[in-house]
């Protein structure tokens, strides 16, 4: 019985010890901006990009990983943008006094959260193509350091609770003029980031309402989402 109650005094303890060493306090990566602008077959290129780092040579890993990821998929885009486009006519070109079309592939970041638990961070990117104006889109990037993988919206949200969000969702749109025609809901936004107390939706252009509207960013803070969020952000 002496060695029971000895072994009962010091397991509280080692548990205690293994719960602490476990909860990790969340540290923010450094930031890089990045820059560059760029011509290709009459395209206009901006980058105005920002990389993460860290100290810590795992999360370097990581963050390696996701800038290479979001890297690439700008690739791919610019690609397909060039591939779209019509070849102007080599008489053009030597001709100084023809108008040769002018394109664009401009390309923003905005990073929620940055952390050594958390990345999220959405891509902005405009195209313009000819015609009236150009087009707005949104990508985001989510991902988890500690389960090592990037997280779609199904991993963010339940879906079950669905009417539940979109409630919270109309009541934050900010539509003071009465621009919009549309209500803001989950199947419209494919586009989910979170920062540290809340969850951000976005709508480009022409998403709720004429293009004239512009763009829409709904911030819902996670108190309020509850148990629709699906990780302990």
């Amino acid at each position: 019985m002496r060695m029971i109650k000895r072994r009962q005094s010091w397991l509280p303890a080692l548990l205690a010890g293994i719960a602490y060493s476990c909860v990790q306090p969340e540290v923010n990566l450094k930031v890089s901006p990045v820059e560059l602008s760029a011509h290709e077959n009459h395209v206009e290129m901006h980058f105005t990009r920002h990389a993460v780092s860290s100290d810590d040579p795992a999360i370097e890993r990581q963050c390696l990983l996701f800038n290479e990821r979001v890297g690439e998929f700008i690739a791919r885009q610019k690609d397909s943008l060039l591939l779209r486009l019509p070849g102007v006519n080599p008489a053009l070109v030597a001709d100084t006094s023809a108008l040769i079309p002018r394109y664009e592939f401009w390309v923003s970041d905005t990073l929620f959260r940055a952390t050594n638990r958390y990345i999220s961070a959405r891509v902005m990117i405009y195209t313009y193509e000819g015609g009236a104006h150009g087009m707005t889109r949104f990508h985001a990037f989510n991902y988890d350091t500690r389960e090592q993988k990037f997280m779609d919206n199904t991993l963010l949200l339940d879906y079950t609770r669905k009417t539940g969000v979109e409630k919270l969702l109309k009541a934050r749109l900010d539509d003071k003029e009465g621009c919009f025609t549309e209500s803001p809901t989950l199947d419209h936004s494919t586009v989910i980031n979170f920062s540290a107390d809340g969850m951000i939706f976005s709508y480009p252009p022409y998403e709720l309402g004429p293009y004239v509207c512009g763009a829409a960013e709904i911030n819902v803070p996670l108190k309020e989402l509850g148990k629709a969020v699906k990780p302990r952000l």
